[in-house]
């Protein structure tokens, strides 16, 4: 890169070396803009090659960088006249292509081209194949020699007039494309391999589940039968029974829905005492967005045995549960009754969503995949049919009808190609790469061209292990996301870039369809921007998905990124709060077959739980699912956990007991007080509490969101046992240092 930036600076008389860029579409424009200027280079950008024509006549460019589908004039065409004037016939061109054809490589000889770039490209091979040019220059000037070949090529003949090191140049480079392309193909065949294996074990996976829905209904069946059996036998012993049961269960009065007897799992659900649930009806129970059985339903419900019926419940708490309530006639008492069991099944309802949102991103990817297939087949048909009559029009007024119908024909293939990432059906180069090294390259690239009201923040893991991923594609990515967070932020902010090792466990894996457990390498890029609803979040990987208006953006920039991430076997994930900013994280798994010399894995945390006994501690987490997990957690750590979802809910906890000796809490929560402030509370009421904050938010990014309280730790989720046994404890030994 150094060397590039000699030949920017420019050796004669201190000039710098400007390069015209002509390219149609907004975006590969400015995204080659940024990469001239940030090596050294002074780029202008013309749309059309009429401008650049223009920009040509009025002043001297040292080298020229076109696309060749342009509407109007082609980059063929333009390279053609610009070889042809006085002025421009020792300047080099490079043509940006896709080399779908060997007719790319004759139409190049043939327009003097002097080098190709098979699109996409990395930025490193593009000021490579630049300086190369930029130094043949000089003695392609000073010996001049034009020779004329006759080349045939499928009937036709063609005049080559290019220079001898005009000619190499241009082959050398399609040569290497070519290397490239056939890497390529190996790498599909192996991924297609890859593919079998996983629908194996997808098969195999959904057969254990059906396995095990299919045993756990038969226990539920069981639980039923004894419960009907001892109903039958002894009031007294059917009362012992319901309540020793660990599912929670009612009876209720088959017609006015009044509680006549509850089982201690339900109390411990519910949290109503026995007395306070039967003063109350089924219908208390129920949230305000809840409906209650119609009476058909009712109805339904004098069988001997009801079907499920699905119910959104409120605890005591005030927390809202999905509940599956099944219903067995029964006589209590000597009155009509109804022996009902409840299945709480919010965290499943939860993970079906995700699943479902998965498998719809799956679908759409396996659509896209196979109408971007069948486009290519339609497009390949169109565009030899417009050839055809473009070359039997001759001068006819008609040919440039057959022109546009061909340049509109290419522009349909560089669609297809997006289509092709988002379906993870690109051919990719990956290499062992380290992630530390590409973002440093990133952020000079894109250090230059934000507006003086943005800045941008590194922060970088020491010792990353190496990433097996396509060097270009996951540049263009980050590029991609470093736009849009500018976007974002209209009115100025900063954009925060870290990357760091953490380990993805069972628990995480089981939360997140689709994702190993394993160490992955993780690049975190945040803004303090305008953030995303959640139905926004829910869409936002999806092609053709926008929230820009028309012009602005097609739609495919992030759904490229999740289809570059998805087929490296990695994961990414969207975590943003309404008017607080964005953190889109990708996690690349860590390679295994070579670690550079002064890379070291990261050492592994061994979780030691806690001694038995280690005390209450009040945990605060407004997601149902996240706060069951956790509490699994403390609780196999050895902790006595109460829990309640919110910050105003942890207040009147602690007003009315203050035996906690530690407090974990999630930073961003809905409502007017955030665990940030929470935590001051604490700290500053009740002095004896340690508190532990926890974000999605990495821990740079979180400072703008909320500010956190001097010495307090916060730890990024998703975490393993290991490093929340870890912060636990060294959240309790400060507290004790602090007494």
């Amino acid at each position: 890169m150094a060397h590039i930036r000699e030949w920017g600076a420019g050796a004669e008389g201190g000039q710098v070396t400007r390069v015209l860029v002509v390219e149609d579409s907004p975006t590969q424009a400015e995204i080659l803009r940024v990469v001239l200027d940030g090596s050294g280079f002074a780029a202008d950008v013309a749309t059309d090659a009429e401008m650049a024509l223009r920009a040509l006549d009025r002043t001297s460019f040292d080298l020229v960088v076109s696309d060749i589908v342009m509407p109007g004039i082609s980059g063929y065409e333009l390279c053609q006249r610009i070889k042809s004037s006085p002025n421009g016939r020792n300047t080099p061109v490079i043509l940006l292509s896709s080399l779908s054809d060997p007719m790319d490589i004759i139409r190049g000889l043939e327009c003097e081209a002097d080098s190709f770039i098979t699109k996409p490209y990395q930025a490193d091979r593009l000021l490579a194949r630049i300086r190369t040019l930029l130094e043949n220059k000089r003695a392609r000037v000073d010996s001049g020699v034009k020779f004329g070949v006759e080349l045939v090529f499928l009937g036709k003949k063609f005049l080559i007039t290019s220079e001898k090191e005009q000619i190499l140049d241009l082959l050398i480079s399609t040569f290497e494309d070519t290397v490239r392309t056939n890497l390529g193909l190996q790498k599909t065949q192996a991924d297609l391999a890859t593919a079998k294996e996983e629908l194996e074990n997808y098969a195999r996976e959904l057969e254990k589940r059906v396995r095990e829905r299919t045993e756990e209904l038969e226990k539920k069946a069981e639980q039923l039968n004894l419960a009907l059996e001892a109903s039958n036998k002894s009031e007294a012993r059917f009362r012992s029974l319901v309540s020793n049961l660990a599912q929670p269960m009612w009876v209720r009065d088959r017609e006015t829905f009044r509680f006549l007897h509850v089982n201690d799992a339900a109390i411990r659900e519910y949290g109503y005492s026995q007395s306070e649930f039967l003063a109350m009806t089924v219908q208390d129970l129920s949230s305000p967005d809840s409906r209650f059985p119609s009476p058909q339903e009712i109805s339904a419900m004098t069988q001997v045995t009801t079907p499920n019926f699905h119910m959104r419940q409120r605890k005591k708490n005030g927390e809202i549960i999905d509940v599956e309530l099944t219903g067995t006639q029964l006589e209590f008492e000597g009155r009509p009754a109804v022996l009902v069991v409840a299945n709480n099944i919010t965290e499943r309802l939860k993970i079906e969503a995700q699943v479902r949102h998965n498998e719809r991103l799956e679908a759409v990817g396996s659509i896209t995949g196979g109408v971007a297939h069948d486009f290519n087949n339609l497009l390949t048909v169109v565009k030899a049919t417009a050839e055809e009559l473009r070359d039997e029009l001759g001068n006819s007024p008609l040919r440039q009808a057959a022109e546009m119908v061909l340049e509109a024909a290419d522009r349909g293939a560089e669609l297809v190609r997006h289509l092709m990432a988002f379906a993870r059906k690109q051919e990719l180069a990956p290499t062992l790469l380290d992630v530390n090294a590409l973002v440093d390259t990133v952020v000079k690239l894109i250090r230059r061209t934000l507006p003086t009201n943005i800045g941008i923040k590194l922060e970088k893991a020491k010792n990353l292990p190496l990433v097996s991923v396509d060097p270009g594609r996951l540049e263009n990515a980050l590029l991609n996301l470093a736009v849009n967070a500018r976007d974002a932020m209209p009115d100025g902010g900063e954009i925060v870039i870290e990357t760091s090792g953490v380990d993805l466990d069972e628990q995480y894996a089981r939360e997140n369809s689709g994702v190993r457990p394993g160490f992955y390498v993780l690049i975190a890029l945040s803004d303090t921007g305008t953030g995303m609803p959640q139905d926004v979040i829910d869409h936002a990987f999806e092609p053709f998905f926008t929230t820009k208006g028309v012009g602005k953006g097609t739609g495919l920039g992030l759904s490229m990124v999740y289809g570059l991430i998805k087929q490296s076997g990695g994961h990414a994930k969207i975590y943003s709060v309404l008017g607080s900013g964005t953190t889109i994280k990708l996690y690349l798994p860590a390679s295994t077959e070579k670690v550079a010399a002064d890379v070291k894995p990261l050492p592994k945390a061994v979780a030691t739980a806690p001694a038995a006994g280690a005390g209450n501690l009040l945990l605060v987490e407004d997601d149902d699912l996240v706060r069951k997990s956790v509490t699994a957690k403390l609780q196999r750590l050895g902790y006595i956990v109460t829990s309640v979802a919110s910050a105003a809910e942890a207040i009147t906890m602690l007003e009315s007991r203050s035996d906690f000796k530690v407090m974990l809490s999630d930073v961003m929560m809905p409502g007017t007080m955030t665990g940030a402030d929470l935590a001051r509370e604490v700290l500053k009421r009740w002095s004896h509490i340690g508190v532990l904050l926890s974000s999605g938010y990495t821990e740079s990014s979180i400072g703008s969101k909320a500010q956190i309280p001097e010495g307090v730790r916060l730890l990024s989720k998703p975490y393993s046992n290991a490093d929340l046994a870890a912060a636990l404890q060294e959240t309790l030994e400060r507290q004790i240092g602090r007494r």
